[in-house]
């Protein structure tokens, strides 16, 4: 008692003291079960907080056991907590060193483990700021941690856990001071690792985890602590029925140290898998620890891919795992659409008819079992070599799929629906499209709920995923669709209206034609009858993949659909407030949404005249929606007055003054908010109304008490609004030409990289500049327009008044500006989805402008390009392509790599500006190739996935078709004709096809240059004329382009093609089947033969007379073609 008044004399020498009993008496009201006792008490305490002697008191609290109850005490602890840090500094170095010591006391005669929690927390506090200085707070560690007794121990640990992060950061900011303090914690956590009691190795273990997950990305983790992971998984595993505390804190250290890459999880992957999957396949744990044990196990797979397939059966053991977590699991396995939509939940829910989904799980909607094992199957079928997951995809569900268990054959289905995005390349060849829609369709008719969901669900995936193959199966696939629409259950009937869908938005309208009908009818009918919002959403967005597909042949049927869409885009608008206390009739805002967004698909398919009687409603009703503060319903009007201008083209110009000022300050919005801190823990929770936040700004501005808060749905709204005024700038002609320049400033904005000073790029994010990338090449169309749209331009001129009409000075300007942006995006931009949008764009530029719209940017367009082929762009040099093994330090090449190559696939927009360029600089081009070679057959190499080296041919093969012989020549022998052998040896048939192109063109241009090698050529094509065209729709665009080869080289130097062979295998393949593009080529051919009176053709009449007529008859042969084939007939006849 008497050091403490000397405490507060020594603080405050003038001041009554603040008594142990006026504390007392108050922190014994906290803890009263009466709310106004406890408001009270805490208007009277507050003002005694701010007063720095409440620490002396506090502290005498939570020092007197004797006086006080664990209770009392443990809310002394906790306002210490909250208060200390305001007050510590103003205390002498000798009033610190009491403090620090009595805390210290308590903790060694504290017998109550919450009280001793609560100091322990204020230690953490201390520490931020007494680290150096308080050299005593290690010696007691060192002592408890050896003590004889377990609680000693484990306060030991806490205390090691609560400094966690204040140890990393010391380690890593002071190396001198790591050196010497690394081993100390090193040995003083292994020791609780061996420690046999419970409580302290789960101290221990979460003490360390703490510090291995601070520490993840730092150097520090791999020199000092790498070996601690095998000993934390080790205590884990042995504490998975004792502590979950200590599960759920190993899986979190597991997945830092995955996603940072550190060498401790690789060097322990194995048993890493083993345990993580352990704890996936007890049923007794709980759900958050068994999702989290998916996270870390997808993760693996998706940075670590080819060391975890060297693994023996580590592929094979998970994938069986999660076929037997979806059929040991008696829910259903459909809920995916259905997750994301608490409204469609509650209706299920709700829904007493409903025996599937809702009916027989309690918990669904939650985060399930089921939905950790298929997000966890389908992130594996992503990552991984398709050659090593589709196998086994293909064996769990043949084991499963004619089982008399229900569920069996629900995770059968189910398993193959998830698998089918990563595995399409391997569904899509020879014939296991077949038999994979054979198997689903036979599920879509079983007798068992469970089936029938999972089996709708796959019919989508497989829509959305394997086109364009899949839609040769529509007239099997429609008809079962038809019958799943009647099913009574409400997730059937939504699924299905998902695989229409996705179906019908790609199909055209000869493929739907005999479907349209009675598509329109069953999907209006529904929408008119049913109630739920579920079936009704699915329902109107089956409508706009109908009328998308069917484009004009929806006419018929738009006053009746318009109808009913009226109604829905008049429902009331619900705020936030009503929704929340009216339960779930937010809904309602959705199901107006999306009826607005058909009504934009619908006027895409009909055009302006069938929907110009609708336009104005449908505007105005968009409108009523931005007013509103729903943003979901300012998306859903974005994207219509995207699709109405389009449509309306010069019409939708008067809505400009309004709407374009509307959309730009939304784009200009800032989308971050500052936000209070939420406290941590349910402890700092308590009594938040005594938190240091509360005083008048005693630490000045609060710094440190905000977080950056990234809002979402703002965020979707932003992108809406970037694609409206894309769209809008596109297609409303001249009169947009007043916004150009502010619309533009505004988009290039959000491109800066600048992150210092430019906030908005900050907290932006791929979707956003992906979709301003788009919409740069929209920009330049309102002056192009002044000219009346079309541009003439000449292959290498690069003067702009060359062009027909000349180029204006505001075309050139606006030009440059989005080009210059966009080259910024190609040399700046680490993400690699953003690079390929930029591509396009700036290929959508030059080719409508020419030569000329190249100039002034060419040398930093080409050598960015250049930087992209060459793999030493930024986005090719971010974190994750480091992780995959391609820095030389991981994982390194194997025959695993083909496969593995998915972050890829915005090269082919790449390669197709390549394309452009050559096409808009002809010969002129030949000055880059000496660069440009290498770089693009890097990228045709072996090793490369099939893709990558399909686009090299193709890429070739456009660069030989656009410049001369002469600037060609130099490298045939070195570049083109060891890649036309290669690319006509290939095993895969889109580098065969694209080949067979490189081959013809390449012959064509050099002319009897190439002559000598024909018979070689002709030797590499012949394997493709023996392909059968009827097995696989594959197979006939390869066929189709070796005949074009063929008849190229005929053309080009008939005197060294051996006619008597060649040509009856020639006649035998055509007509053309599917790449109509060369039917000019093709039949030409044979016309400038029959024009030469060739006797080899003569001989072959019958044969000619079968592909002409069947040429002329096809309603895919261009017209004029047709008119030359239609004349020869007449002569041949």
């Amino acid at each position: 008692q008497r050091s403490i008044k000397f405490f507060l004399r020594a603080v405050h020498p003038n001041k009554a003291a603040i008594t142990m009993a006026d504390f007392s008496t108050l922190l014994t009201a906290l803890t009263q079960p009466d709310t106004n006792v406890i408001r009270q008490a805490e208007a009277s305490i507050k003002p005694m907080l701010k007063d720095p002697r409440c620490v002396a008191a506090l502290l005498d609290i939570v020092g007197n056991p004797a006086a006080q109850n664990a209770g009392v005490r443990q809310i002394g602890a906790i306002l210490l907590r909250k208060r200390i840090s305001s007050h510590y500094s103003k205390f002498d170095a000798g009033t610190q060193a009491q403090v620090k010591a009595k805390l210290l006391e308590i903790l060694q005669t504290e017998s109550e483990r919450s009280v001793r929690k609560g100091i322990i927390g204020v230690v953490g506090i201390l520490t931020k700021t007494e680290l150096a200085t308080w050299p005593e707070l290690f010696t007691f560690i060192g002592q408890a941690t050896q003590h004889e007794s377990a609680d000693a121990r484990e306060i030991g640990f806490l205390l090691l856990e609560e400094m966690s992060e204040v140890l990393g950061t010391a380690m890593e900011t002071d190396e001198e001071q790591c050196k010497s303090m690394a081993p100390q914690i090193n040995s003083l956590l292994e020791r609780g690792l061996a420690d046999n009691d419970a409580k302290v190795s789960a101290a221990s273990v979460r003490a360390a985890g703490s510090l291995l997950s601070f520490l993840a990305e730092t150097p520090q983790m791999d020199l000092y602590f790498k070996g601690l992971l095998s000993g934390v998984i080790s205590v884990a595993d042995r504490l998975k029925g004792v502590s979950e505390d200590a599960v759920g804190v190993t899986l979190d250290v597991l997945y830092d140290l995955t996603l940072s890459g550190c060498s401790s999880v690789m060097d322990n992957i194995e048993p890493v898998l083993a345990w993580t999957l352990s704890v996936l396949t007890t049923n007794d744990l709980e759900i958050n620890l068994r999702d989290s044990a998916a996270l870390v196990i997808a993760q693996l797979c998706e940075i670590r891919g080819k060391t975890v397939c060297k693994i023996p059966n580590a592929v094979h053991n998970i994938m069986a795992a999660l076929y037997v977590i979806i059929e040991s699991t008696p829910e259903s396995a459909a809920g995916a659409l259905f997750e994301n939509n608490p409204m469609w939940l509650e209706e299920l829910q709700n829904d007493d008819t409903n025996t599937g989904a809702a009916g027989e799980d309690d918990n669904f909607g939650e985060t399930s079992i089921i939905s950790c094992a298929q997000g966890t199957l389908d992130m594996m079928a992503i990552s991984l070599p398709t050659k090593v997951v589709w196998p086994i995809v293909m064996q769990q569900t043949t084991q499963r799929i004619q089982s008399t268990n229900v569920d069996a054959r629900k995770s059968a289905i189910a398993c193959l629906g998830v698998a089918a995005e990563g595995c399409k390349d391997e569904i899509l060849k020879g014939n296991i499209l077949d038999e994979v829609v054979k198997c689903t369709l036979s599920a879509a008719a079983d007798p068992e709920l469970k089936v029938r969901e999972v089996a709708c669900f796959t019919l989508g995936q497989l829509a959305e995923h394997c086109q364009p193959n899949i839609l040769r199966y529509s007239s099997a696939i429609l008809p079962v669709v038809f019958q799943l629409l009647d099913d009574r259950q409400t997730t059937v009937q939504v699924t299905s209206c998902y695989v229409l869908e996705q179906f019908c938005e790609r199909l055209e309208p000869k493929d739907i034609r005999q479907f349209l009908d009675v598509l329109v009818k069953k999907l209006a009918s529904m929408l008119e009858s049913s109630q739920r919002r579920s079936i009704q959403e699915m329902s109107v967005a089956a409508l706009s993949a109908v009328a998308v597909a069917s484009e004009e042949e929806f006419t018929p049927y738009i006053a009746h659909v318009q109808h009913l869409l009226m109604t829905l885009i008049a429902l009331p608008i619900v705020g936030d407030q009503e929704s929340s206390s009216t339960g779930g009739i937010m809904g309602q805002n959705s199901l107006r949404g999306r009826a607005l967004e058909c009504m934009g698909h619908i006027a895409i398919a009909v055009g302006k005249d069938a929907f110009a009687p609708y336009f104005t409603p449908v505007m105005t009703s968009a409108a009523q929606g931005l007013a509103s503060d729903d943003t979901d319903l300012h998306e859903f009007a974005y994207a219509l007055f995207a699709n109405l201008a389009k449509v309306m083209q010069a019409d939708f110009a008067p809505c400009l003054p309004e709407l374009v000022p509307h959309l730009l300050k939304v784009v200009e919005s800032q989308e971050g908010a500052l936000e209070l801190k939420e406290a941590e823990g349910a402890a700092q929770a308590q009594f938040s109304g005594l938190d240091d936040s509360d005083d008048d700004d005693e630490d000045g501005n609060g710094a440190g008490n905000y977080v950056v808060n990234v809002r979402t749905a703002m965020l979707d709204a932003k992108k809406g609004a970037i694609t409206a005024l894309g769209e809008i700038s596109r297609y409303t002609g001249p009169q947009f030409t007043p916004y150009t320049t502010q619309t533009l400033t505004t988009l290039c904005t959000l491109l800066n990289t600048d992150a210092d000073n430019n906030m908005s790029y900050i907290y932006s994010n791929t979707m956003l500049r992906s979709e301003v990338a788009e919409a740069l090449s929209g920009m330049i169309m309102p002056a192009v327009a002044t000219l009346g749209g079309d541009i003439e331009w000449t292959k290498g001129e690069a003067n702009p008044a060359m062009t027909k009409p000349p180029l204006t000075p505001q075309i050139q300007e606006v030009s440059q500006m989005c080009l210059q942006a966009l080259i910024v995006i190609l040399k700046e931009d680490m993400d690699s989805a953003v690079v390929g949008k930029s591509c396009e764009s700036m290929q959508a530029i030059l080719e409508l402008l020419g030569p000329a719209s190249l100039a002034p940017v060419a040398n930093e367009c080409l050598e960015a390009v250049h930087s992209l082929l060459s793999g030493k762009a930024p986005c090719q040099e971010s974190f994750e392509r480091a992780l995959l093994g391609e820095d030389g330090n991981g994982d390194g090449d194997d025959d695993l790599d083909d496969d593995l190559d998915e972050h890829e696939s915005y090269m082919v927009h790449v390669m197709d500006l390549v394309g452009a360029m050559g096409r808009i600089l002809g010969s002129s081009f030949a000055q880059y190739l000496p660069q440009y070679l290498p770089a693009i057959c890097r990228w045709g190499k072996p090793s490369k996935p099939a893709e990558d080296r399909a686009m090299t041919m193709g890429i070739l093969g456009e660069l030989a078709q656009e410049i001369d012989a002469a600037s060609l020549s130099p490298h045939v022998e070195s570049v083109f004709y060891p890649a036309i052998q290669a690319g006509l040896a290939d095993e895969d048939g889109n580098v065969q096809r694209n080949a067979a192109f490189l081959t013809g063109v390449t012959c064509e241009t050099l002319g009897d240059a190439m002559s000598p090698q024909y018979m070689q050529l002709l030797q590499l094509l012949s394997p493709m004329f023996a392909l059968p065209v009827t097995v696989s729709e594959d197979v006939a665009p390869i066929v189709d382009n070796a005949a074009a080869a063929v008849a190229r080289m005929i053309t080009t130097c008939p005197s060294a093609v051996p006619l008597e062979q060649v040509l009856p295998t020639f006649l035998s393949v055509l007509p053309l089947k599917d790449d109509m593009t060369e039917n000019e080529t093709v039949y030409g051919c044979l016309l400038t033969l029959l024009g030469s009176n060739n006797a080899v053709l003569a001989a072959q009449k019958a044969e000619l007379l079968r592909v002409f007529q069947a040429a002329v008859a096809d309603e895919n042969v261009q017209e004029n073609v047709k008119a030359q084939l239609s004349s020869a007939l007449a002569s041949l006849q």
